[in-house]
């Protein structure tokens, strides 16, 4: 891109943007270039990823701060420190297929009970209304879904994924 864009970006954006995110669950190419619009911009670079099973992101930031509001603050003075946990050096796809099995597997414990995949996925429905996915069908989701998690679980299996890692291209370059 044009350097004047990085230039207006900065002076007309600046004061909202807080932080760039690089994101556990991106290719290096991106969070790379992500670390060089960071360093072009003065602007802090922050851990993120969608992160919605049990297992921490491949990415995370280190802080003393015990509330959000101390890391925000933190973030705000332009003070952020990001590590990169070995899962990074691992295959995106296979990173991915663990990410989506861990949002579709059980959930014994659960704080409010919700322990089927199902019941922790909801939509908003014609009517209004949110709905869990559980309760739209009636406790057995459509064929089609049951079988694409089936296909990430059995992916995902401890004796497939070794293979699977090793068929995947494995990210190469890290600083």
């Amino acid at each position: 891109m044009r350097r004047g864009f990085w230039s207006s970006w900065t002076g007309w954006f600046r004061p909202w943007i807080h932080a760039l995110e690089i994101n556990g669950l991106r290719d290096w190419r991106e969070n790379r270039l992500t670390i060089a619009l960071s360093k072009r911009c003065a602007v802090p670079l922050i851990s993120g990823g969608d992160r919605h099973g049990r297992e921490p992101n491949a990415t995370l930031n280190l802080t003393n701060a015990t509330t959000f509001g101390e890391i925000a603050r933190e973030v705000r003075r332009g003070r952020s420190q990001v590590v990169l946990i070995p899962q990074y050096r691992g295959p995106l796809g296979l990173r991915i297929i663990e990410n989506f099995t861990e949002i579709v597997s059980e959930a014994p414990d659960h704080g409010l009970g919700w322990t089927h995949w199902t019941q922790r996925v909801f939509r908003r429905c014609d009517d209004g209304h949110v709905r869990s996915l559980h309760t739209m069908c009636k406790a057995k989701p459509p064929m089609t879904l049951r079988a694409v998690t089936s296909t990430f679980r059995m992916l995902s299996h401890r004796r497939i994924r070794p293979a699977l890692g090793w068929a995947m291209p494995q990210s190469r370059e890290l600083v």
